[in-house]
Order: C-alpha cells, then sequence, then structure tokens
C-alpha cells in the first residue's frame, strides 16, 4: 500500500527533482574547462589530449550546447503534461515537444552518435553509448507517432522511457565521479558505467511500472470480489 501512496511518491519525485538539479547544475560549472578545453582539470577530457581534435571535437561541443537545452524542455514538457488540461497547457505542450524532437533527432543523437563511435574504453563502452543512442532514437520515435495518432496514454510511457534515457548523461558523471573519488576508476568502471547509468534506472523504472500495474490489478479484482 505504502510505495503507491500519494504523499510517499510525492517525497520521492521532490528527492529526485533535487538530485536531478544537484548533479545538473554540477555539470554546468565543470564547462568552465571547456572553453577553452583543459586537460588538465576536466575529468571528462583529461584522457582525451590527444584526440579531442576534427569531427569529435565537433560533436562534442553540438552534444554539450544542445544537452542541456533537451533536459530543460524535458521538464517543460512533463510539467505540462501533468498539470491540469487547459488549451495554454496543452499548446505549450506540443510546442515544446516538438522543438525537442527537433533538437534530439537534428543535434543530439547525432552527436552523440559520433561520440559514441569514439567512447574511451573502446567496443565494450562504444556498445554501451550506441546502444543508448539507439534506444533513445527508438523511444522518442515511437512516443512522437503515437502522439500524432492520439494514443496520448502509450505516448506517456514511451516518453517517460526517452527522459530516462536522455536524462542518464547526468547519472554516468555521477557513478564517473563517485570512481574518481574512491579511486576506482579505470577502464573497467568507465566501460561498466557506459551500460549501467541507463540500464539501471531504465530497468529499475519498469519494475516499478510493473508492480504498480500488479497491485492495481490486484485491488481491482479484490474490489470485484466483494
Amino acid at each position: 500500500m505504502l510505495p503507491h501512496s500519494l504523499p510517499y511518491r510525492r517525497l520521492l519525485v521532490a528527492a529526485f527533482i533535487l538530485l536531478g538539479l544537484r548533479m545538473f547544475f554540477g555539470i554546468l560549472y565543470e564547462y568552465r574547462y571547456y572553453f577553452p578545453p583543459d586537460y588538465d582539470r576536466s575529468a571528462f577530457l583529461s584522457g582525451r589530449r590527444y584526440t579531442f581534435d576534427g569531427s569529435y571535437q565537433f560533436a562534442f561541443y553540438t552534444h554539450l550546447a544542445t544537452g542541456p537545452l533537451t533536459l530543460a524542455l524535458a521538464v517543460v514538457s512533463w510539467i505540462t503534461a501533468h498539470r491540469k488540461k487547459s488549451a495554454t497547457t496543452l499548446a505549450i505542450h506540443r510546442w515544446v515537444g516538438r522543438i525537442q524532437m527537433g533538437i534530439v533527432f537534428g543535434l543530439m543523437l547525432p552527436s552523440g552518435l559520433a561520440m559514441a563511435v569514439r567512447a574511451y574504453g573502446g567496443v565494450i563502452s562504444q556498445a554501451g553509448f550506441l546502444s543508448l543512442t539507439l534506444a533513445t532514437s527508438a523511444t522518442a520515435a515511437i512516443g512522437w507517432w503515437q502522439a500524432r495518432h492520439r494514443q496520448f496514454a502509450s505516448h506517456r510511457i514511451w516518453m517517460t522511457r526517452c527522459a530516462i534515457f536522455l536524462f542518464s548523461p547526468l547519472l554516468l558523471r555521477v557513478i564517473a565521479g563517485t570512481c574518481i573519488v574512491m579511486g576506482w576508476d579505470s577502464v573497467w568502471t568507465y566501460r561498466a558505467n557506459a551500460w549501467a547509468s541507463w540500464l539501471v534506472p531504465w530497468l529499475a523504472w519498469e519494475m516499478s511500472r510493473n508492480s504498480k500495474i500488479s497491485w492495481q490489478t490486484k485491488n481491482r479484482i479484490a474490489e470485484q470480489n466483494r
């Protein structure tokens, strides 16, 4: 009963929002090392002194510019989707969604793909980031298609999955920073992080969703048997 109570869920959402904001602004604060690139003080650039050029550099700065904007639009989209429906909130939700999808498919995912194929850690890391890019593309495309066909319940589910993938770089940075502080930083922890940073939150959400559906089904059956 408790996991699905309204106060518990609000507290959990508030905790995630605060944690997300802390990670988000922590990443923005690190941007000071990227203009110009500071290979000695930036954790991300420290191992890329001799490879940070050409197409990778262009993809990196494109991803750097579009990432925070996409996350901000995702938050606005979520807020407008969960507020009381009105002509204004629906119009904002539609336009924010269109702008977000344009940025995601036009800039963010192509730059993420270009970075993934040259990711540190070799094939294992590259496969992890490529899989993340493909998963983000697929969920965004399915969510957009369902909105176009007015299948709004399914649209919300698929766009939630897409949002989890879009926010996963925040967890990636937190895990990487923790490994550095604890002295666990290595090529293998980076490879594991390339997969865990998006698979773990996604699977946790799927398990929570299935648990909620099961709980609601049992309650419905209990009500029918009374």
